[in-house]
């Protein structure tokens, strides 16, 4: 339903921008690039939903990736500095108020449990 519902959109979507841009053709100096730079980021916008549609929301990020799409957040053009800002108030507040308990031990056979441990010590 909701994917038939985007391709939907898309089609009426692009049939419209389509119409624009052959009328502004028509003009005696016509200025197109806005509106195909506009229908390129469209079509990029509803090609990732409809592959997030498909593959249900479920990307599964490996604990090795987590560094990387860390780095990715603090680089988002309007988020980023909030992100940043954020760690950055947590970290201070770490140091001015540090755990009472300085380590937990974990003993675990799960692999996956080490590596966190690992990962944040």
């Amino acid at each position: 339903m909701l994917l038939s519902n985007l391709q939907s959109h898309n089609q009426f979507f692009d049939q419209y921008l389509d119409l624009l841009i052959s009328e502004e053709r028509k003009k005696e100096n016509p200025q197109t690039d806005g509106l195909e730079e506009i229908k390129r980021k469209h079509k990029d916008e509803v090609r990732m939903l409809m592959d997030a549609i498909k593959n249900k929301f479920q990307k599964k990020i490996q604990l090795e990736d987590v560094p990387k799409y860390h780095a990715e957040l603090l680089q988002l053009n309007h988020f980023g500095p909030v992100f940043k800002q954020m760690l950055e108030k947590a970290e201070s507040i770490r140091v001015k108020y540090p755990p009472k308990i300085k380590t937990i031990p974990i003993v675990s056979t799960n692999k996956l449990v080490n590596k966190l441990v690992d990962f944040w010590n």
